[in-house]
């Protein structure tokens, strides 16, 4: 199967930041601009990728990086009196300016070293990962909890590109069907995808960017079982899995997309960078990418055809208008 270029008429195309700001060596070789170029690399990518170690599909794809017992126990921690000093130090930096999220991340960092080895914090000194004890999770996560009002959304430009995208994939969705996106005809229904659907349509709920990249994960292992189950033990490729994530976003289509993988591009520590989710997050921009330069030439469909639907569409739904309730 081919994958067929898209065209980038600018004036079909709607208004969007790109997202990717991190410096790795993927997003490097990638022009926002070029929606085509980008899908290309996220399929090569992930076709190097999807037989990888780090990707794994077992039927409980959990992505737990904070476990609710630990944040639990670190709540009860932080809110006794020996909590005290490390509770104001967390307040002192939420009143500190947040337009640059690295020096923020970096200040927790700093008072995650400073208390690891004191006898409270100690017991969580423990690293699910290499240098990143559950302690610097918390931190973070509380931290951004409280902050969340005031960081997330950015911007009222944010606002206007998460309406411009659902607006945009609501139309597409009243009639892009399996086989436009070259899927088999017998693609899995919801008794296969049911729970990536889930993840990804409770993306906006947590308000920790690391609970939302888990929500991520969760969703590429859920549709990646789903896959994997209705072929029956078939050989699974990126060629299968992209157009699958395409169309999943498409029939879910979040509220709020943009923000939320901006949200946690700024305000997820560098810890994820070169890591499975990091995979799974570049293969959603792709995707988000593509759909918003979608057109007759990247679809099984004829231009006639196309054109019919989207003129439907226009007239049918009645779009999402910034600024209204």
């Amino acid at each position: 199967r081919q994958t067929r270029q898209m065209t980038t008429n600018s004036s079909q195309r709607t208004q969007y930041t790109p997202l990717l700001t991190n410096s790795n060596s993927i997003t490097k070789q990638l022009k926002p601009s070029s929606p085509y170029n980008f899908l290309s690399s996220v399929v090569s990518s992930f076709q190097q990728l999807v037989c990888s170690p780090r990707i794994t599909d077992e039927p409980d794809p959990g992505f737990d990086l904070l476990p609710p017992p630990i944040y639990c126990d670190f709540l009860r921690r932080i809110y006794s009196p020996m909590g005290v000093p490390l509770l104001q130090s967390l307040m002192g930096i939420s009143d500190e300016s947040l337009d640059q999220p690295h020096l923020l991340l970096r200040k927790v960092g700093e008072l995650c070293i400073a208390n690891a080895c004191d006898p409270l914090w100690r017991p969580l000194a423990i690293n699910p990962l290499p240098q990143r004890p559950y302690l610097a999770f918390c931190l973070e996560r509380f931290l951004l909890d409280f902050l969340h009002p005031r960081v997330y959304p950015s911007s009222e430009k944010d606002l206007q590109n998460d309406i411009n995208l659902f607006n945009h994939i609501s139309k597409l969705a009243t009639f892009i069907i399996p086989k436009h996106l070259d899927l088999p005809d017998d693609f899995p229904s919801d008794s296969f995808l049911g729970p990536a659907r889930e993840e990804l349509f409770y993306l906006s709920t947590p308000k920790s960017p690391v609970e939302k990249l888990q929500c991520l994960v969760r969703c590429c292992k859920f549709l990646l079982v789903g896959l994997k189950e209705a072929r029956a033990g078939k050989p699974l490729g990126a060629d299968d899995f992209v157009p699958a994530l395409i169309y999943l976003i498409i029939q879910v289509n979040p509220p709020g997309l943009c923000s939320n993988l901006k949200y946690i591009q700024e305000f997820v520590s560098p810890w994820w960078e070169g890591s499975e989710a990091q995979y799974y997050l570049v293969a959603i921009e792709g995707a988000i990418q593509y759909l918003i330069s979608i057109d007759a030439t990247s679809l099984s469909i004829s231009p006639k055809d196309f054109v019919l639907h989207m003129e439907n569409a226009e007239k049918s739904y009645k779009p999402i208008l910034f600024g209204s309730d």
